[in-house]
């Protein structure tokens, strides 16, 4: 019998869960009403971090001092910052609050502590939302209920808010019956998974090197899975790599001298309408996207810079290194013959790891016992930087997973009408609480 089925007949841990329904729904809502996209999620982080203070944590890294001088990958400009940080004072995040997160330094990490010696369990959430407008339509819920985002251009069109509520309330459980359970949960909350930037820090961190089990989940509505479905894992994650293109040409008086200018336009453009031809494999799922072309500052001037941004997808890491290289060598082919200068940088990647049998297993059982049903791994379709850190544990001779649960029949994810039905989230709070109970008690699954 595992350490969550002895759990679910004992009243103190479904009082533990119950009591934190309401709550984890609430924070959810008021997540998704003040939304920040990746590296300037300063009212979630200080939110999440007031939330984990209050739990007497074992340790807590937050702001500046939790990357440690470290690059990121894909930290947006000074301005864009600034305007955020200013949106964040404006909603009541204090000065000092702010202050060790100036320059995109969101995301914090912290242990709670059980009941004695146990294993390293991480549960990972992401908390940045989408640069996009999020619908005002009477048929939307969140407008009609009054949680629409109140953030011009940006939303949680992915259920970040959501995974943030749940494993706050998970913390906040496991704080309450720390008696139940031994070793350390490791609670990552993780800036900028759009673009698959921030796992990539907290990996090179080692805040991964020494857990057994990492939990990692996501909310879907695009993968077959029903109403109360559950499925402990995933497979057809897909390796991705994201990626700006700078290039730098010469302005110049289009009308009088045209020829003195190097059209870094031009060359952008043409990169864009070439990439398509790169050849792949044939059978592969691989795909070659350019998302945004911003360039030019004028009608009568030769465009002297264009930013190009982009990201490569396949089913296998080996295609997506190549055709980044092919790519990359086209950008400063087109480029040089226009007489343009190209810099190829890599602001994000994912890989496709595989979700470990024996822990699904366990998480299967797991999830029965709060209520879900359980279906059999589903093909994901798209790419998480969760992916990296279920790579470097079980690297390390850990094991992982990327639980799927159902949000409901809603809108696809990114698109302005997204949502999820969040009246399962307190299910999802239990199965986690349960997992860690259970890894705890019953030992880490042997890694496949």
């Amino acid at each position: 019998m595992t350490g969550a089925q002895d759990s679910g007949s004992d009243p103190a841990f479904a009082e533990a869960i119950r009591d934190q329904a309401e709550a984890t729904i609430a924070m959810r809502r008021d997540l998704h009403r003040h939304p920040e996209v990746g590296w300037t999620e300063f009212r979630t982080s200080a939110l999440v971090r007031e939330a984990i203070v209050a739990l007497e944590p074992d340790t807590l890294r937050f702001g500046a001092t939790l990357y440690d001088g470290l690059d990121r990958l894909g930290v947006p400009d000074d301005e864009i910052l600034a305007a955020a940080m200013g949106r964040a004072a404006a909603a009541g995040v204090s000065e000092s609050e702010l202050e060790p997160m100036e320059g995109g330094f969101t995301g914090l990490a912290a242990d709670l502590v059980g009941s004695g010696p146990g294993p390293v369990i991480a549960i990972r959430a992401d908390l940045d939302g989408l640069p996009l407008s999020e619908s005002d339509a009477d048929t939307h819920y969140p407008a009609r209920a009054g949680f629409r985002s109140q953030v011009d251009g940006v939303m949680h069109a992915c259920a970040h808010d959501a995974h943030t509520a749940v494993v706050v309330s998970v913390a906040r459980a496991l704080h309450r019956m720390r008696d139940r359970w031994a070793g350390r949960v490791r609670l990552l909350f993780q800036p900028a998974e759009e673009g698959t930037r921030g796992a990539d820090a907290f990996v090179r961190l080692g805040l991964l090197d020494d857990v057994d089990a990492v939990l990692t989940f996501h909310i879907l509505s695009n993968v077959g899975l029903a109403a109360g479905e559950i499925a402990p894992g995933v497979s057809d994650m897909l390796p991705t790599e994201k990626f700006v293109v700078r290039f730098t040409g010469t302005p110049s008086q289009f009308a009088s001298s045209p020829e003195r200018g190097r059209n870094a336009l031009t060359a952008a453009s043409g990169v864009t309408l070439l990439a398509h031809a790169i050849p792949k494999r044939p059978g592969s799922r691989s795909m070659i996207n350019v998302g945004r072309l911003v360039s030019g500052t004028a009608a009568n001037i030769v465009p002297a810079s264009a930013v190009l941004t982009g990201e490569i997808r396949s089913d296998r890491m080996d295609e997506v290194a190549e055709l980044a290289a092919a790519f990359k060598a086209l950008s400063s082919g087109v480029a040089s013959g226009f007489g343009v200068e190209s810099a190829y940088e890599v602001t994000g990647y994912a890989t496709n790891p595989r979700c470990d049998v024996g822990l699904m297993d366990r998480i299967a059982v797991d999830a029965e016992h709060a209520g879900l049903a359980v279906r059999e791994p589903v093909s994901l379709g798209a790419s998480d930087d969760a992916s990296l850190m279920i790579d470097r544990v079980q690297q390390r001779g850990g094991v992982g997973t990327y639980v799927a649960i159902s949000g409901g029949a809603y809108h696809p994810h990114h698109s302005p009408d997204f949502d999820i039905d969040d009246r399962v989230l307190p299910a999802v709070v239990e199965l986690m609480v349960r997992s860690v109970v259970d890894l705890s008690g019953s030992g880490i699954p042997v890694g496949t």
